[in-house]
């Protein structure tokens, strides 16, 4: 219950220590006095590790060193690539890329898979210390992230980009079967000769993500032109004429694997 849970969490910053209190106090007077001055993602990133310091986990204080690492995980990203950032204003692929600069290797530190509090599982045959360094970082910006999200209202990710290589260390790979895919088509629109426009138009949607693997600011802003019908089978010009497009690579043609039904 919600009463139990309130009480745990006095019971475990009622035992955290001079030292750990002294900390959390600072953090927060320090993002207290620095908001106007300090970029929202810093910013944002020092309001997860007062979360970190104050929440408990199992039922007590998740250990301070522990805390440390987890800071060290994410805050070479966040100085390198985030002082200008509003994560708030962020939309899925921009917030997409910064977190893929978050977990460059450059950045990461094998040291950080060492957590005395949370033991890494043993590594996979082949998997090198920069790999599990990045899985590393990545799990953190996952717990960052499910934090943030609440609190800013932030745009997800596209995590499957973000897990390429790495989907077997985190287990998590969100798949999605053909079965399950035909399944969402014929929900969202059951009847594509005769169903209203926007059914059809979300169903399309769906067919160009799951299809050719667009984001989704790329399907929505496909042109018609962009669909290019080629000898047995189609093209879609990521061209960026109705969006922006980041890097010159963005612009890119993806032809459909197999057929259309």
């Amino acid at each position: 219950s919600e009463d139990a849970s309130s009480r745990t969490s006095q019971n475990a910053v009622g035992k955290e220590s001079p030292l750990r209190r002294q900390v959390r106090s600072q953090v927060s007077s320090a993002l207290h006095k620095g908001g106007s001055h300090v970029s929202p993602a810093v910013h944002a990133l020092g309001s997860w590790v007062l979360h970190l310091l104050s929440r408990p986990s199992r039922g007590k204080l998740l250990d301070q060193t522990s805390v440390g690492r987890y800071l060290s995980a994410l805050s070479p990203g966040f100085l390198a690539f985030g002082v200008q950032l509003d994560l708030g204003d962020l939309d899925e692929e921009e917030i997409t890329d910064f977190y893929a600069q978050v977990i460059d290797p450059s950045l990461t530190e094998s040291s950080n898979n060492e957590d005395a509090e949370e033991p890494a599982a043993e590594e996979p045959a082949g998997v090198g210390k920069t790999q599990a360094a990045r899985s590393y970082v990545l799990l953190r910006l996952r717990e960052f992230h499910r934090f943030a999200e609440v609190q800013y209202g932030l745009a997800r990710p596209d995590w499957s980009e973000l897990d390429q290589g790495l989907t077997g260390l985190l287990g998590n790979p969100g798949l999605i079967t053909f079965d399950e895919y035909h399944q969402a088509l014929k929900c969202l629109s059951p009847c594509p000769g005769t169903d209203l426009e926007e059914a059809v138009r979300n169903a399309f949607v769906l067919l160009l993500i799951f299809r050719f693997g667009l984001r989704g600011s790329e399907a929505v802003s496909l042109d018609r032109s962009d669909w290019v019908d080629v000898t047995g089978s189609v093209v879609v010009l990521v061209s960026g004429r109705h969006r922006k497009l980041k890097t010159r690579g963005s612009q890119r043609q993806v032809p459909l694997l197999g057929s259309l039904t």
